[in-house]
């Protein structure tokens, strides 16, 4: 018995050695099987000096693993099992076809070097699911034929066939003739891929081949619901659409948290011939660098890109959107508000445009974000505030209550910049230019009310603020400027204040505008505003009454023109303006009647102080500083009923100047120094005027009379205009009760002549010769 069993033992040895040295077609029982090119295996069995023969010995759920050297095959994966390296060992594929083919699903491959295969990783075409492919190198795949070249492919022509949840994580893919990686099908009725990720790889510089073609990092098609993230892609920018991603019929895919940089497109979607897409998600990634877009969209659909870094603080680049933005570009149908303030991780989200629900200025998570003001507008509820950041934006209609705040500019492209059409709308801190109207307040069905524009600069406009048919509106601290007609125009409107304003540089193209037009309107208060260098008209109304101006500098309005012109326009009242230095008249009434101008300072003006022309009847001058001008203080055209009284008209070529005017009144004035050439009051064919009270000191001459039936008494002269105090001029008017001191002007005390100092002083002396006797 124990003969036998020593007989056995060695038989059993043998079959044992036999079955851990076999390689080649041998079927091995064991879970783990190791590959080593010198056959050594680190001295692990069973060993194979190929990875095709081991594959060929597993059995599904095999784990082989690979030591370094370099494997000239063209491995075929069909079992279900993980393929690992030991180090780094290279699968070199010699042109001869996929360095590895997949024809089977639960497959892993990890840690390869892939090169010189006509594909790197190619999957079956009648579909695949459920494969890894992580932390390999697949580079310097060649494209033999034209149509190969791919880093990873997993692409079907066949009907209804589609990859599913596979997994591609941290591998480097790079320099390679076509895509790095092509995950879908392109079959005339294609299955949809879903499930996939793509994770933490590094994409560069694919589609390399000699002739361009098909130069993408990653292309999906037909393949939605799948991620792609924190992957680094770049350096496809050689082919006219070269794209870091290529979304090509493929929706509601997730793209986070990715670098994508130095393509010609960063992102493209196109439908392709797929009716139905949209969906896909693009968010907190890193964009920049890429030449032509950083996302372009070939849909009507809009796709989300907010949350990502564009390169810039400013955004993205679109040309009405965000114009001033000078990161990566856009197209339309992107949705790029809010972006990142700083590149991923870091960078925290900023918009241009939100709906400011909590007031704070600033914008919040949860608060609606726009890519444009309009957006803001047409989302909003009324009564909403708007926050806008800087920026250029392009031209928008409000048609809600609104508050519209911020720091914009917008460029209205030769349109209206801004069109307000509702009532109970603020506009603030914007930026209008390049527009027919700037800012034109307006609805052709009803009255607007309570519109708010402050703060606002409208320029280089043809109007630069127009309100049409508005009331109860304000406009305050506006800066109205450099526009080509009129800076503010009012039309048909009343009851607004204007308030604070500086309206300057106006009426560039010297037509018959003005910085300020009023055109049949009415109520209106102008304070506090700055108009100045306007080229025709400082102020113009025209059939305008009942307006108020009062505490305005209009100054240095140029041309030959008017710095107030009132046209057919009643009972306005200007109080404590400043209108100097204006190249023409200062102010100008025409044909209008019952105004009143009270303490104003009217100076230095080129032609005439205050000019009364063609029947303008029934007007009060009173309180004025009228110096300086260079023709008339005052000029009365055929103007009758005028009060002029309490005036200081002085050092002007003429003091008062009346032509063919009657029943007026002229009191209390200091006409005074007007000798350049002419008279301190001066009627020529005037009739029935009233000139009482007045002190008229160093004219030369003092009065001009050649009217009939003008009433001279009780003025103050220094000197006398004559003797016995006769007027100059064909009338024979005198004074007959001439004043002997300035009583309305007391700084201005009779000048004493000689004989009258003699008479003082004997006058003097006497009084002293009577005290010295008492003594």
């Amino acid at each position: 018995m124990g003969k036998r069993l020593f007989i056995k033992l060695p038989i059993g040895l043998a079959i044992l050695i036999m079955l851990i040295t076999a390689i080649g077609n041998t079927i091995l029982l064991t879970s783990t099987m190791y590959v080593d090119d010198d056959g050594y295996c680190n001295g692990n069995v069973p060993c194979f000096k190929k990875i095709q023969w081991a594959i060929n010995n597993a059995s599904d759920g095999n784990i082989i693993i690979v030591y370094n050297g370099t494997y000239k095959e063209n491995v075929v994966i069909d079992k279900e099992i993980t393929l690992k390296s030991a180090s780094t060992p290279v699968i070199d594929g010699n042109q001869a076809g996929p360095c590895i083919t997949i024809n089977g699903d639960n497959i892993t491959i990890d840690g390869f070097e892939l090169l010189n295969c006509t594909y790197g990783i190619y999957a079956n075409p009648s579909g695949v699911d459920n494969v890894t492919i992580k932390n390999n190198r697949i580079h310097d795949i060649v494209n033999t034929t034209g149509y190969d070249g791919v880093g990873i492919l997993f692409w079907t022509n066949i009907d209804g066939v589609d990859f599913d949840d596979i997994k591609i994580l941290n591998n480097t893919i790079y320099n390679n003739g076509r895509q790095g990686i092509f995950l879908g099908s392109m079959a005339s009725s294609p299955g949809i891929s879903d499930g996939n990720i793509i994770s933490g790889n590094a994409i560069y510089n694919n589609g390399n081949d000699p002739s361009p073609i098909d130069q993408y990092g990653i292309q999906l098609s037909y393949a939605d619901y799948n991620t792609i993230i924190n992957n680094d892609i770049y350096g496809h920018d050689d082919w006219y659409f070269a794209c870091g991603i290529y979304l090509m019929a493929s929706y509601n895919n997730t793209i986070l948290y990715n670098n994508i940089h130095n393509n010609l497109y960063g992102i493209a979607q196109w439908a392709w011939n797929r009716t139905s897409i949209g969906g896909n998600t693009i968010n907190y990634n890193n964009f920049y660098n890429n030449t032509a877009w950083g996302v372009r969209n070939f849909d009507a659909t809009i796709v989300n890109a907010t949350s990502n870094w564009w390169g810039n603080l400013t955004g993205p680049y679109h040309p009405t959107l965000n114009p001033d933005g000078q990161g990566d570009d856009v197209s339309d149908n992107v949705l790029f508000a809010p972006w990142l303030d700083a590149p991923y991780p870091g960078g925290q989200l900023y918009t241009d445009v939100f709906i400011d629900e909590n007031g704070n200025g600033v914008w919040d998570a949860g608060e609606p974000a726009f890519n444009s003001i309009q957006d803001a507008i047409n989302n909003s509820a009324p009564y909403s505030t708007i926050k806008i950041n800087p920026g250029l934006y392009s031209s928008i209609v409000i048609n809600k209550p609104l508050r519209i705040v911020g720091d914009p500019s917008i460029d209205a492209n030769g349109g209206i910049g801004i069109w307000v059409k509702a009532s109970d709308v603020l506009i603030e801190n914007m930026i209008v230019f390049n527009g027919s109207k700037g800012v034109y307040v307006y609805n052709n069905t009803t009255t607007l009310q309570n519109v708010t524009i402050r703060n606002c600069t409208a320029k280089q406009n043809d109007i630069g603020i127009f309100l049409n048919v508005t009331k109860y509106s304000k406009l305050v601290n506006n800066n109205i400027t450099l526009n080509n007609l009129t800076g503010l125009y009012l039309l048909g409107s009343a009851y607004n204040d204007i308030i604070n304003n500086s309206i300057s540089y106006n009426n560039r193209d010297r037509v018959s505008e003005a910085g300020i037009r009023l055109q049949n309107s009415n109520n209106n208060t102008f304070s506090g505003n700055q108009v100045f260098n306007n080229s025709k008209y400082g102020v113009w109304l025209n059939h305008s009454n009942f307006n108020e101006f009062i505490g305005n500098d209009i100054v240095y309005n140029c041309g030959e023109e008017i710095g107030v012109y009132l046209l057919n326009s009643n009972s306005n009242s200007f109080i404590s303006n400043n209108v100097s230095r204006n190249t023409g008249i200062g102010i100008y009434i025409y044909d209008s009647d019952y105004n009143r101008f009270v303490k104003n300072n009217i100076n230095e003006n080129g032609v005439d102080g205050i000019s009364l022309g063609y029947f303008a009847n029934n007007n009060v001058i009173t309180g004025n500083d009228i110096n300086s001008n260079g023709r008339y203080g005052i000029h009365l055209f055929k103007s009758n009923d005028t009060t002029i009284m309490d005036n200081t008209i002085i050092n002007n070529v003429h003091g008062i100047y009346n032509y063919r005017s009657s029943y007026n009144t002229i009191e209390r004035n200091l006409i005074e120094d007007n000798n350049i050439f002419d008279t301190g009051i001066h009627i020529d064919s005037g009739s029935n005027n009233e000139i009482h009270y007045n002190c008229l000191i160093n004219n030369e001459p003092q009065a001009y009379d050649d009217g009939a039936n003008n009433n001279w008494d009780r003025n103050y002269w220094n000197p006398p205009p004559s003797a016995d105090y006769t007027i100059l001029g064909s009338a024979g008017s005198r004074d007959n009760d001439p004043l002997q001191s300035c009583p309305f002007f007391p700084s201005k005390v009779p000048a004493v002549s000689i004989q009258g100092f003699f008479a003082l002083a004997g006058l003097i002396a006497l009084v002293a010769m009577l005290m010295l006797r008492r003594r």
